[in-house]
C-alpha cells in the first residue's frame, strides 16, 4: 500500500551545542529549527533561486551556505570582507529569505538561566526535537496535511546519528519519517535552513541587538512556533 504524502518538507539545523557547563559565555543557547516548505515551493522557486544567488557570487553551485562562514568571512566567503560586495551579497540574501515562502517552528534552551532540572547533555537535542514535533504535528493538522512528512536533519556524527534515529522512531507516531544527511548531501533544504537558526537564537539572547535576518524570520514562524526551555 503506498503510505500518502504530505504536500511539505522539512529541513532541521541547530545552533549551538548540547553541552550544558561548557560553552562560550557569550552563546548560552542550543536552538533547534525547523524550515517547513510546501514541494512545489522548494522546487519552483528555492532551488533556482539558490542556485541563481550562488552562481552569482561563485563558479559553481558546490559552495556550502554555513552562517558561521559569512560571518566570520571564512572559507569561500572570504571575499565578503570588501564592504561593498558585502552589502550586495547580504542584500541578495536577505530578499532569498524574504520571498521564499516558507514557515519556521524553532526550540529554544537558554542554558544560563536557573532551574535547569532535568536538563542534561544527553538529552537537549531530543527536548528540541521532542518540542519541535508537537509544533509540527500542529501546524499539519490545522492544514489537514496529517500525511507523511519527511524531516532532515544534518547529520552530526555516528553515535549522535544513531542516538537521533532510535529517539525518532521512538516519538513520531509513524506520522514523520527521518533522513540524516551531510549538508552537501541534504539538498539546499539544509543550507536554508542553516541561515536561519543562530539568528533566531541571537534574538533572544540579545533582543535590543540589529539583526537583519530576524526581522525577515519573525513573519515567517509558526502561530505559537517558538519554544523556549526552561518554560
Amino acid at each position: 500500500m503506498t503510505i500518502k504524502s504530505s504536500k511539505y518538507l522539512i529541513f532541521a539545523d541547530e545552533a549551538g551545542d548540547t553541552h550544558l557547563d561548557k560553552y562560550p559565555a557569550e552563546f548560552p543557547m542550543f536552538l533547534l529549527a525547523f524550515v517547513i516548505i510546501e514541494k512545489s515551493e522548494y522546487c519552483r522557486n528555492l532551488l533556482p533561486r539558490f542556485a541563481e544567488l550562488k552562481l552569482k557570487y561563485f563558479p559553481d553551485v558546490n559552495t556550502i551556505f554555513h552562517e558561521r562562514d559569512i560571518r566570520h568571512f571564512e572559507g569561500n566567503f572570504k571575499f565578503l570582507m570588501n564592504a561593498p560586495i558585502h552589502k550586495e551579497f547580504m542584500a541578495d540574501l536577505s530578499a532569498l529569505m524574504t520571498e521564499i515562502k516558507y514557515k519556521v517552528a524553532a526550540v529554544a534552551v537558554n542554558k544560563d538561566q536557573k532551574g535547569r532540572k532535568g536538563l542534561t547533555t544527553e538529552n537537549l537535542y531530543e527536548l528540541g526535537v521532542k518540542y519541535g514535533l508537537e509544533t509540527l504535528e500542529k501546524f499539519l493538522k490545522e492544514r489537514g496535511d496529517l500525511y507523511h512528512t519527511t524531516i532532515t536533519f544534518e547529520a552530526r556524527g555516528k553515535k549522535e546519528d544513531a542516538e537521533l534515529q532510535r529517539f525518532f522512531e521512538k516519538s513520531s507516531k509513524n506520522l514523520f519519517g527521518i533522513s540524516i544527511q551531510r549538508k552537501s548531501a541534504g539538498g539546499l533544504g539544509l543550507q536554508f535552513a542553516d541561515l536561519i537558526a543562530r539568528p533566531m537564537a541571537i534574538h533572544l539572547l540579545r533582543p535590543e541587538q540589529q539583526n537583519r535576518a530576524w526581522d525577515v524570520i519573525k513573519d515567517k514562524l509558526c502561530p505559537e512556533g517558538l519554544t523556549v526551555l526552561p518554560k
